[in-house]
């Protein structure tokens, strides 16, 4: 029996770096590498951008109006997603959203035509609950039982797809609590590649610091993702300056947003400039040369103000580093305190200075803590996650038939 074709649907694509883009990358490509046809449907972000063009094995069809990322554009393109899985509808067998909220919208109103099942992959919390609704009706003080009802209509329209697999089990909670039955709802977090991210031998540790330019003596942490708000990056700016132990280094691995409202890069440049212990920004990087950063680094930190999952802490811990991150979102499904990492307050500089002054100061807490990070990393192989949820599309379109 041959495999089903898959179209799947994805605001945005590489080369755009974030979380939801690299999950897109990465289940495209693997489910490519199992002779299933894997055609991408994501939106234009530039006119140079090809229409129609391939990376490896896997078809990228770009629709929709071109511009940059922005918060309405998953709105604005989901027309644009419609239409070509209308079109296209005779040449795939099911459809998988990547973050499906504009997009995922465009799926289950096109399959009124299509008749082709679809999974949902929920990579964000507060979409099938309505949370931004409700958080705004309570602002105002609408009863509880109106806010239900105000929002039933959410839940209604997102709660129609086949299959749900969700990063965290916070957004597998609320899937279920949204109604949605409970078999068709599956914890799947976002995978690591164990072969890229994985702890240095002392010698390519000692080399790699030697090209990089990084002290062989420093005591390094690294801060991995967008230099945006939403990231904690000024908060953790602002506990670097509060002072940490001498010799320590706090690597900013991340790519600036031009013109997004939410870019802090300057802020905290010029912030970190009256740090005393120093603080190196080396840009957004490619998944290659941010697995060499983390390898030599000693701890890892994540103090975001929310985050779905945190791909970048679950990386950092393949590579054997402990992680010093928020205690939001899926981040505590899999960074536990005193077995590989600690757990602080979001947006809360002082309580994520001292976690991180302790850490840096206490080398044998920082070698037990890496080998729990390591050991828990191995349930992330992205073979082992990207299999199952490879099966579940299967059996979604076995089911459908």
């Amino acid at each position: 029996m041959s495999r089903p074709s898959i179209a799947l649907v994805s605001t945005y694509y590489a080369p755009l770096i974030g979380g939801a883009e690299t999950a897109a990358s990465q289940l495209a490509a693997f489910l490519a590498s199992q002779q299933r046809r894997v055609v991408v449907i994501t939106k234009r972000l530039a006119a140079e951008h090809a229409r129609v063009e391939r990376a490896g094995d896997v078809e990228i069809r770009r629709v929709g109006p071109v511009g940059p990322p922005r918060g309405f554009a998953k709105w604005i393109a989901a027309p644009a997603f419609f239409r070509a899985l209308v079109r296209f509808r005779r040449e795939y067998d099911v459809v998988v959203c990547v973050d499906y909220r504009g997009a995922g919208l465009a799926a289950l109103w096109a399959r009124i035509w299509t008749k082709r099942p679809v999974v949902f992959q929920a990579v964000t919390d507060g979409v099938i609950s309505g949370g931004a609704v409700r958080a705004a009706l309570s602002r105002a003080r609408v009863p509880e039982l109106l806010i239900d009802a105000m929002t039933w209509p959410i839940r209604r329209l997102y709660g129609g797809a086949d299959a749900y697999c969700c990063i965290s089990r916070t957004i597998e909670r609320e899937a279920i609590a949204a109604g949605v039955p409970a078999a068709r709802v599956h914890y799947l977090p976002n995978p690591v590649d164990l072969t890229v991210f994985r702890p240095a031998s002392a010698e390519e540790r000692a080399a790699t610091r030697a090209r990089l330019g990084v002290d062989a003596a420093a005591i390094v942490a690294i801060f991995a993702g967008r230099l945006s708000r939403e990231k904690g990056l000024l908060e953790l700016i602002e506990a670097w300056c509060a002072g940490m132990p001498t010799g320590s280094l706090l690597i900013v691995a991340g790519a600036e947003m031009p013109g997004h409202p939410w870019n802090v890069a300057a802020q905290a440049r010029a912030r970190a400039a009256s740090a005393p212990t120093p603080v190196r920004f080396v840009g957004g990087q490619s998944q290659p040369d941010l697995a060499a950063w983390l390898r030599i680094a000693d701890v890892h930190v994540q103090p975001s103000h929310f985050e779905a999952f945190g791909t970048s802490a679950i990386e950092a811990m393949a590579s054997g580093l402990p992680v010093v991150a928020s205690d939001i979102g899926g981040l505590p499904d899999f960074v536990k305190p005193d077995v590989n990492g600690v757990l602080v307050p979001p947006r809360d500089a002082p309580a994520l200075a001292d976690a991180l002054r302790a850490l840096l100061a206490d080398a044998p807490r920082r070698a037990r803590l890496a080998r729990g990070a390591v050991e828990t990393a191995q349930a992330f192989e992205i073979g082992r996650v990207l299999g199952a949820f490879a099966a579940i599309v299967d059996r979604t379109v076995t089911d459908h038939a």
